[in-house]
């Protein structure tokens, strides 16, 4: 057995590790942990039943962030009717983790970087349970990283050139646009990468082309479900007016810097402590990742670097368009994939650099090295088992509201009555009834009422009679408070309003609780209401 042989399995071997612990809740469960999976899924079984990748059956609407991932979900149910759309996802986006797995394996070999490096940064990548987490939501993100990272491949390969190379390389960063349309803003850090590495006019024109070609698919996609010439999707209004309601722009963007940092030390790299000691670990671990930086500079590791700036630039983006981690941090998913990595090879480089100080024996620096590359296996480890439980709760939480609701609809409601919800994935997908969206990704004409705080008016004056909300009882009680309505949607104390309670569903406080810390999923209920105006 070849020592790269060896490597390999180790790799393998963490990827099914990784894959087995996700995997197995989400099947146990038979669902997923957002509520937003069951939108796409919506929108796919749609498609394949007309041809048509809207939210409403057989018309033309928006709703999913994606263009290719309806379609996608599509084929699962024309040609794979009798798999769960939970398997046919989790395997769909265990080969995407596979993919990414892989191409930070070769790049980081193609950078100069040792076998044992090489399998460190990717086994670590496998191990990190906020990114294989990524594998039960039956969403796009992780296409959309192995996408990027194979185009990366193919663009900065030493030994890839010419024109055919630059078109693959173009066509998966199309292919990463069209997944998902802020890959668009990273082009600039391919060309810029590409003409650093001495590409021909050529192959850059090769590259644009298919780009190009992409580009007007995304056009084309947005005009014809959202009637809109931006190349950004319908849903953009909806997630915006959640995330900056008002006319500030500082304030959100200072926010999401600190729940991005936060989120990192606490829950990819699982280190839960108070806010004044986990200020001092967002600290360190910027000084630990910009050591790991540094000495990747050093070595000349341009590769990883530019994986790094595309982490960087998708940052960038949301700081602009939508200052949100997402669910989970799913917006931020080129980050998770390098978090772990970096800040192993950090701390491998800082303790170098300390025991050459010290001048201690060849020995000692060999156990300092391998007693912190321990630490951090461990600490993934750890993460994962903690990421497994999340799955857990998260599935179960979404299956008993969300789910429950829709199927509780349709159960006692006509097929195509109308009902007004907040979280329509769920509901829209079990129920079968007409869904209008408050929350605007579906029906984006709501968010002018939103802005201006007048829902109330928009339910009355298209006569919607039930209206699903989420709710948010105290601990340890199904009572909710007197507010329980959401302040934002203005349906507490509309003038002429009544509210008559019909059925609710709610989850335990601790289980809800466990996966609303770590990925913000949904409110705690689910309450159906009975609307009447006086």
């Amino acid at each position: 057995m070849t020592q790269d042989f060896r490597w390999a399995l180790v790799c393998v071997a963490s990827f099914l590790v990784g894959v087995v612990a996700i995997g197995w809740p989400a099947i146990a469960n038979d669902g997923f942990p957002l509520d937003d999976s069951w939108i796409h899924q919506t929108i796919g079984r749609n498609a394949a039943q007309y041809g048509v990748p809207g939210f409403v059956s057989g018309l033309p609407s928006s709703g999913s962030s994606s263009a290719i991932w309806p379609w996608i979900i599509a084929l699962n149910y024309r040609l794979l009717p009798s798999v769960s759309p939970v398997v046919y996802l989790l395997i769909f986006n265990s080969l995407c983790l596979l993919t990414i797995l892989a191409t930070l394996f070769v790049l980081a070999k193609h950078d100069g970087l040792s076998a044992f490096e090489g399998v460190l940064f990717t086994c670590l990548a496998a191990l990190t349970g906020n990114l294989v987490w990524l594998i039960s939501t039956g969403m796009e993100h992780l296409l959309y990283v192995a996408l990027l990272f194979a185009a990366t491949a193919f663009w900065l390969h030493p030994r890839l050139t010419g024109y055919k190379s630059a078109l693959a390389a173009g066509a998966l960063c199309g292919l990463a646009l069209l997944t998902r349309p802020e890959a668009i803003a990273l082009l600039p850090l391919f060309l810029f990468a590409g003409l650093r590495r001495g590409k021909s006019r050529n192959e850059v024109l090769a590259f644009l082309q298919t780009c190009a070609i992409a580009t007007l698919l995304l056009a084309f996609n947005n005009l014809w479900l959202s009637h809109s010439f931006s190349l950004l999707p319908g849903t953009i209004g909806g997630r915006r007016w959640l995330v900056t309601p008002g006319s500030e722009l500082l304030r959100p963007v200072a926010r999401f810097a600190r729940d991005s940092a936060v989120h990192i030390v606490r829950y990819v790299l699982g280190i839960d402590v108070g806010n004044i000691a986990t200020a001092t670990i967002v600290a360190l671990t910027a000084v630990v990742i910009f050591a790991s930086l540094a000495g990747l500079v050093r070595r000349s590791a341009w590769r990883i670097c530019f994986l790094v700036a595309l982490a960087a630039a998708n940052f960038g983006v949301y700081c602009v368009v939508l200052p949100s981690t997402g669910n989970g941090m799913r917006y931020q998913s080129i980050t998770l994939v390098l978090v772990f990595p970096l800040v192993a090879f950090g701390l491998r480089a800082l303790v170098d650099r300390v025991t050459r100080g010290l001048a201690i024996s060849k020995k000692q620096q060999h156990i300092c090295r391998g007693t912190v590359t321990t630490v951090i296996a461990g600490l993934a480890m750890v993460t994962l088992v903690y990421w497994n439980q999340i799955t857990d709760v998260g599935i179960k939480h979404i299956n008993g509201t969300h789910v429950r609701m829709g199927q509780w609809l349709a159960q006692h409601m006509p097929a195509g009555t109308p009902v007004a919800s907040f979280d329509i994935g769920a509901v829209s997908y079990f129920s079968g009834a007409r869904i209008i969206d408050l929350g605007g990704l579906a029906n984006p004409e709501v968010i002018p009422y939103l802005y201006a705080k007048q829902l109330p008016a928009y339910l009355r004056a298209r006569s919607i009679r039930w209206v699903v909300l989420p709710v948010l009882p105290a601990p340890n009680t199904e009572a909710a408070p007197d507010d329980s309505c959401e302040h934002t949607l203005s349906l507490c104390t509309a003038a002429g309003l009544t509210k008559l309670k019909v059925v609710s569903f709610t989850s335990p406080f601790d289980m809800w609780n466990q996966g609303e810390q770590a990925t913000a999923h949904a409110a705690r209920s689910q309450w159906l209401y009975d609307v009447t105006w006086r």
